[in-house]
Order: structure tokens, then sequence, then C-alpha cells
């Protein structure tokens, strides 16, 4: 598994060059994109992400994101040094390396996911036996 490593540069992580985190202006979150929407597709079940950082009173999730984009959400290719803190301090090193560079993709069970999805769902719920 790669390992990431922190570079400062205006107060961001420089992490897996591959990687692509969003901001949720509205939840105030990060996620990191596991895998794109793909419109042109007929029966795409939507943009795949997974919660860099756990709500309020909830578990991280991998999620299907299939509502727009508001104005204040965001790409980046960086995550802030704060949110890599602060995961870190939450949760400890080894499950802040798998949410910045697992492929949770192939490990989901998505009849699965479709039974526990609410908002989302608890990977260690959905994963491949």
């Amino acid at each position: 598994m790669a390992r990431f490593n922190i570079t400062a540069d205006n107060g961001v992580a420089s992490l897996n060059p591959g990687n692509l985190f969003v901001y949720c202006g509205y939840w105030r979150t990060w996620s990191r994109v596991l895998r794109f929407a793909q419109p042109l597709v007929s029966n795409d079940f939507g943009q795949v992400e997974v919660d860099m950082i756990p709500r309020e009173g909830r578990t991280i999730n991998i999620r299907k994101h299939h509502t727009a984009r508001g104005a204040s959400d965001f790409y980046s290719r960086y995550l802030p040094l704060e949110v890599v803190a602060e995961m870190q301090q939450k949760l400890g090193n080894e499950i802040t390396q798998r949410l910045l560079h697992d492929n949770f993709l192939e490990k989901i069970d998505w009849n699965l996911y479709n039974q526990h999805n609410n908002g989302g769902a608890e990977f260690d719920k959905i994963r491949i036996s």
C-alpha cells in the first residue's frame, strides 16, 4: 500500500497525485472520489465517495452521490493539512492510510450496499466476504 508524504505548500497536503477529493460546502466535509459518475452510460449509479472524517454521530461511509454539486462544493487534488491532522487524531494512522489509498470499490458488495444504504453505508457492512 502506498504511503502519503505530507509536503506543506500553502497549508495543504499533497497526497497521491491520482487522488481527487471533494469538499461539500453544505456538510462542511471532505471525501475522496472513488469513481466518477458516467452520465452517458445507462443505469449508471453515480459518483462514489468515501468520507475522510465521520460527521457527528456517524461512521465513515461509502456513498453513491447522485445530487448536483452546490455552489460551495469543489474538487481538489489536495487535502488541507488540518484535515489530515484531524483524521490522524480521530482515526489513527492506519485507518487514515486506508482512507487515503485503499481501492474500496473492488471490495464492495453492491447488493449489501443497497440493503444498508442510508445516505451511504458503513464499509464493514458492505464488504465482499
